[in-house]
């Protein structure tokens, strides 16, 4: 599930439900209007927690879905972009009550919820899409403003260490390599920022592993894609997922340290 922290001028656009898959990916869920709100409502008495329990989806999209994961001929599972490219846009629900699986699904390794001290390790995505839009602050930029590499004083890392009395530690890769500064890598997709914000993510997230070798579920805590702008189903300016690693900024939200 994602919250959406809203523009100042924004409307509410509420939250919205993902189907995460073992390999960190998302699908967006559809439902009926009773079986949102039912999702909603068991998500807010804690019955449905964020990341850890299973729901039951339409038989024929989970099939598809099983499917989508694998090469049609030699069954070996999809990586990067072709795995990109063969998710279904959304799944539904099964129809009905929702259905919540017995037992939580095994979360992603690597991950660690509910943790209130210890080594945070961030990484910022500088995301440029198909026509060449970013943000206007190059690497260097996105990475002074989020850990105070070349000076800024009043950043992420400052602000999440001192509200944490310093139980938090935020940590980032170094400058080098596939990094293109401290703690940020800076990676072209295929799309438009005008196409889904889960094809977005997806894209996203295929070009920096395939460009890290790392991924992103598991070698890190924390990490942040940042958008030049949102062109569909805007009105907010970043959002993230309830017992996730993953957020999302758009255009300059990135360097408020309070979104």
């Amino acid at each position: 599930v994602d919250g959406r922290l809203l523009e100042e001028d924004g409307d509410d656009i509420g939250e919205e439900f993902v189907c995460e898959l073992e390999n960190g990916y998302t699908v967006p869920i559809t439902g009926s209007p009773e079986q949102l709100s039912e999702m909603r409502a068991r998500l807010n008495d804690g019955t449905f927690v964020s990341a850890e329990n299973s729901v039951e989806i339409d038989a024929g999209d989970a099939s598809m879905l099983a499917a989508s994961l694998v090469h049609p001929i030699s069954g070996m599972p999809l990586e990067g972009e072709e795995l990109v490219q063969a998710l279904p846009s959304e799944v539904s629900l099964a129809p009905g009550p929702v259905k919540v699986t017995a037992g939580r699904r095994r979360l992603a390794e690597g991950r660690r919820l509910a943790q209130y001290n210890g080594d945070m390790k961030v990484l910022v995505v500088r995301v440029i899409d198909k026509r060449g839009r970013a943000v206007p602050e190059d690497a260097r930029g996105v990475s002074d403003k989020w850990f105070g590499t070349y000076g800024d004083s009043v950043t992420f890392k400052s602000q999440i260490e001192a509200c944490s009395f310093n139980q938090f530690k935020v940590s980032y890769d170094e400058k080098g390599g596939d990094y293109d500064d401290h703690g940020v890598v800076e990676v072209e997709i295929g799309i438009e920022l005008s196409t889904s914000q889960s094809n977005i993510r997806n894209a996203v997230r295929a070009a920096v592993e395939g460009k890290t070798g790392k991924k992103l579920n598991k070698d890190y805590d924390f990490v942040a894609y940042v958008l030049e702008k949102c062109y569909k189903s805007c009105g907010w300016a970043a959002y993230a997922y309830i017992n996730s690693w993953n957020s999302v900024y758009q255009n300059r939200y990135f360097k408020f340290v309070g979104v």
